[in-house]
């Protein structure tokens, strides 16, 4: 895989651009399709795959570049896909499977998953994937404004720009886990407690109760009339 400011476009080859970035590009070829790829797509991907490079922090060099390149041996393939989302009518999961499928041809890693988070905007997101990577540990917001490399109060003022607080996305991702564990998982209220990261069950009650209305045993007997009959 092949990072680069400056791109010459070659035979076989499957290349990302950043969106926004003026650049040059050299084709060796007359034959190339250009799709366009929602944010929205990108972040599906990045919260499936990419949680667990985030959390590393790293600062990677390919934050500078302008577009990823990779060699793609089913290039045909890869055509007629990309053929299929720009001229037939494709529903959202339709879509997001090819647009997957073609992503997966690019090596999953942590400078991958690094230059793809530039694409999205707002640090909200970034620090869902974090959270949700390891809902368990006990996040501050200087920890996580280290991992971010900004200081708490950058990170605090450019939440506050989007609407939202380092608080209120903590809260909605533990209580979104433990809505999972609860119903898909049928994990028993003790063991959604410790691994969402609350080390007083009654407490984690109270939080559930004030987030979702209900209690935990409500909110499962409810789960269950509403799903299993």
């Amino acid at each position: 895989m092949d990072y680069k400011s400056q791109i010459e476009a070659q035979a076989n080859h499957l290349i990302i651009f950043r969106p926004g970035v003026q650049f040059k590009i050299k084709l060796s070829s007359k034959y190339f399709i250009c799709l366009n790829v929602s944010q929205d797509f990108l972040i599906d991907y990045l919260e499936l795959n990419g949680g667990k490079f985030i959390t590393q922090g790293c600062k990677n060099q390919c934050n500078d570049y302008s577009a990823v390149s990779v060699s793609c041996n089913n290039s045909s393939t890869i055509w007629n896909m990309m053929e299929v989302i720009k001229n037939t009518e494709l529903n959202y999961q339709q879509k997001k499977y090819i647009i997957f499928f073609i992503l997966s041809i690019f090596p999953l890693d942590v400078d991958f998953i690094s230059f793809l988070t530039f694409f999205i905007n707002g640090v909200g997101f970034k620090i869902r994937m974090i959270a949700k990577n390891e809902i368990s540990k006990k996040w501050s917001l200087v920890k996580m404004a280290q991992l971010l490399y900004m200081s708490p109060g950058t990170l605090k003022k450019r939440l506050s720009n989007e609407n939202t607080s380092y608080t209120k996305i903590l809260l909605d991702c533990r209580m979104q886990k433990a809505a999972e564990l609860l119903t898909i998982h049928n994990k028993n209220v003790f063991q959604t407690a410790d691994y969402c990261g609350y080390k007083s069950v009654s407490f984690f009650i109270t939080t559930f109760k004030k987030y979702y209305g209900t209690s935990p045993m409500l909110f499962v007997k409810r789960y269950i009339a509403e799903n299993i009959n």
